[in-house]
């Protein structure tokens, strides 16, 4: 089944203006050390900005050009007005149109609606988080940030690293949902297998924590997942 990524993006979005607007903006964001829930609201809406003004002009924009967050109470209400303006530029969209993005793929339209509905529902984490009541991500939208993390930012990182060994494989599983991947390296560059392989360590969890994991907001020691195997290989990843 497709997922609504523009669903999705509404929905984590509005929790995440209603975790602001019931909690301090000076909280702490433990996912994003050094910001408080101010900087996250006005970082996640000029992101919002800018991925709508890429999917209008297909072009990459110029950030200085974009408008600048309020420091103040009032960000709440600047980061809900970006929205529904990106979600009408994504759905606007066409999937299969040349249009900029940052990765090392494809330059297509299809990019962005999965990027900023996985985006949004990180920093909503992040924003109730910061408050103690975080709640996991969609299973299927993490399984699929899941996939996103291996086939685009895994290889933005390794082109800021002279290649990468962990000396073995990792198998990623969902115990929620679909998805399975197992991870290995060979000459530097990482090759993905997904379905049910057999790595030399196994990391399963729900989908939301795996994706989580990935992206540094709980450890690889959370109870919400079962790490079997080589650990040491594990580490390297």
């Amino acid at each position: 089944m497709a997922i609504d990524y523009l669903g999705s993006l509404r929905s984590d979005a509005g929790e995440l203006v209603e975790a602001a607007g019931t909690g301090s903006l000076d909280a702490s964001v433990p996912g994003c050390p050094g910001w408080d829930v101010n900087r996250l609201l006005g970082h996640l809406g000029r992101v919002h900005r800018w991925a709508a003004e890429a999917c209008r002009t297909g072009a990459e924009p110029v950030a200085d050009q974009l408008e600048k967050p309020p420091r103040d109470e009032t960000v709440v209400a600047w980061f809900a007005a970006g929205v529904a303006p990106l979600e009408q530029a994504l759905a606007a969209l066409d999937p299969d149109a040349p249009v900029w993005n940052f990765s090392n793929g494809p330059q297509l339209g299809r990019f962005w609606p999965r990027r900023m509905a996985i985006e949004t529902a990180l920093h909503r984490w992040d924003g109730q988080d910061a408050h103690g009541r975080a709640t996991p991500i969609d299973a299927e939208l993490a399984s699929d940030g899941m996939d996103e993390v291996l086939d685009v930012h895994v290889g933005l990182r390794l082109a800021r690293r002279d290649g990468i060994d962990i000396g073995g494989s990792v198998h990623f599983h969902c115990t929620d949902t679909e998805g399975e991947w197992t991870v290995r390296t060979d000459d530097g560059l990482v090759r993905v297998t997904r379905g049910h392989t057999k790595g030399d360590v196994a990391v399963r969890g729900p989908a939301s924590s795996l994706l989580l994991m990935q992206w540094r907001r709980i450890p690889a020691d959370d109870p919400s997942l079962e790490i079997l195997g080589d650990h040491e290989v594990f580490t390297r990843w």
